[in-house]
């Protein structure tokens, strides 16, 4: 800690500042090392700390937490009541009475009724704004803060295990979140720089989409980001995770294959049915035949009884064409079952064909980002300006998919936030240097259909970036098979 306050008091000698106010919890953590997340700001009070070029160092906070925390060795900790008021008054009381010494503070961090009562002290149109300078002190880590973010990282690798046994085709976002929230906690984590995001299909369209209820489904890709936090520093990565098609799909098209191969054995049923009262009435016809035979036999005596015999015949004659006729529409209709049946297995084929013609898309969008994280890894070296860093992704995303979209943010420092200065953008003036901490995150959204994000975090060294997660980024090979490849 005495190492980190020489480090920015050196920068407030290069702006010119003689005391500098901080407000941001993270700013106050980063001077004083006072972290809680027992109680919100609005509910304990405000925290602060002033450190001023003549040696003083202290740590306002409100009663009664200055009696449950110990400041580092050098720290005065400054005890207050009466809210944004109190906090006014007391800050005020121990800056310089000298106007030609600056102060500065986080002003962003500065809420109007505090900025109000620090106006009526005399003070609040004196700030001037030090963001960028607490940002830029932040941005290179300590020994210390690199082996807390790296617990973190093996905190969200834990994360990503349970996400990889927990996604499923039927399970829900929101139980997939459960349990890989659980899975963290279980291990560690005290919190996290944001809600752990489970997004599948077209939710993972919208890169600040959240788990709901949906249930995954075959063919789709499911993006899991997440954060952990250790004594106050978070992680952040991404990898997105790829359901083979079949599932829901395939089982509907075979359900009316097996409703239709139903109605054929009903069908052939009714026909086998028609046929055997048709052998009924020939055996009738035969026996009818027979007695016309005997009564011929007896030298036609009974002329009459012949007539009557021949009109049976005849009836019998009649119920066989009946019986054919029957028959014959029992064929006609299994002739109909059987096409509907074919013209079912022909549309499943074709369905069956467009899931694996989607599913080989998200196979080349995932393998074409994976490749361009790996090689990104590559390009960071210290010295590098993060804006051609930028520019490389972003080229390099165009080409993969023209049409698709970027998202807004492609990378960014990491420490006490999980999102923090600097951004990766066109325009950002720093260049790499060695103990940044960085995650890089191509991602492309084809909206209403898919999103694919991989992250990674970074650790710049002085040869080189190191990648700090250890949870592959990619399980698929080219034919879809989970192989965990990368």
């Amino acid at each position: 800690m005495r190492k980190r306050i020489q480090q920015v008091k050196a920068a407030m000698a290069a702006h010119g500042i003689h005391t500098l106010l901080t407000f941001d919890p993270k700013n106050v953590n980063y001077l004083t090392g006072f972290h809680t997340t027992a109680r919100p700001i609005w509910q304990i009070g405000r925290t602060a700390c002033l450190l001023s070029a003549d040696g003083t160092w202290r740590l306002f906070l409100p009663a009664p937490w200055d009696r449950e925390y110990a400041p580092p060795s050098g720290c005065e900790t400054v005890s207050y009541t009466g809210g944004d008021e109190g906090l006014a008054r007391a800050l005020c009381g121990h800056l310089p009475t000298d106007s030609r010494k600056r102060t500065a503070a986080d002003l962003d961090a500065v809420p109007a009724p505090l900025y109000r009562a620090l106006n009526r002290c005399g003070r609040g149109d004196q700030l001037t704004d030090a963001r960028l300078l607490l940002a830029r002190c932040r941005m290179i880590k300590s020994p210390a803060e690199i082996e807390l973010l790296k617990q973190a990282v093996r905190l969200i690798d834990l994360g990503l295990t349970a996400a990889g046994e927990a996604v499923a085709v039927g399970a829900a976002e929101q139980e997939v979140q459960a349990r890989i929230d659980a899975a963290m906690t279980l291990a560690g984590s005290q919190g996290c720089g944001f809600t752990t995001k489970v997004i599948s299909g077209p939710n993972g369209s919208y890169p600040h989409h959240v788990a709901g209820p949906r249930e995954l489904a075959a063919g789709s890709a499911v993006i899991v980001d997440l954060s952990a936090s250790v004594s106050g520093y978070e992680s952040d990565s991404a990898r997105t995770f790829l359901l083979p098609p079949g599932g829901g799909g395939a089982e509907e098209g075979g359900g009316e294959i097996r409703a239709a191969y139903g109605r054929r054995r009903e069908m052939n049923g009714e026909a086998r049915a028609a046929y055997a009262g048709r052998q009924e009435v020939n055996g009738g016809a035969r026996a009818a035949c027979t007695g016309r035979q005997e009564i011929n036999g007896e030298a036609r005596a009974a002329y009459a009884g012949r007539q009557e015999i021949n009109g049976g015949a005849r009836a019998a004659y009649a119920g066989r064409q009946e019986v054919n006729g029957g028959a014959r529409a029992a064929y006609a209709g299994r002739q109909e079952i059987n096409g509907g049946a074919w013209a079912a297995y022909a549309g499943r084929q074709e369905i069956n064909g467009g899931a694996r013609a989607a599913y080989h898309e998200l196979l080349e969008m995932h393998h074409g980002i994976t490749e361009l994280l790996l090689s990104a890894g590559k390009c960071m070296k210290p010295g590098t300006p993060i804006r051609e860093l930028h520019d490389f992704l972003r080229a390099e995303l165009t080409r993969l998919n023209p049409a698709a979209v970027q998202a807004g943010t492609i990378g960014h420092g990491v420490g006490l936030r999980a999102h923090e200065y600097p951004d990766l953008t066109g325009d950002c003036p720093e260049l790499l240097a060695e103990n940044m901490v960085l995650a890089v995150e191509p991602a492309l959204y084809v909206p209403g259909r898919y999103g694919i994000r991989i992250e990674n975090m970074f650790h710049i060294g002085p040869e080189g970036a190191t990648a700090m997660n250890r949870y592959p980024l990619n399980r698929y090979d080219r034919k879809g098979d989970d192989d965990g490849n990368l």
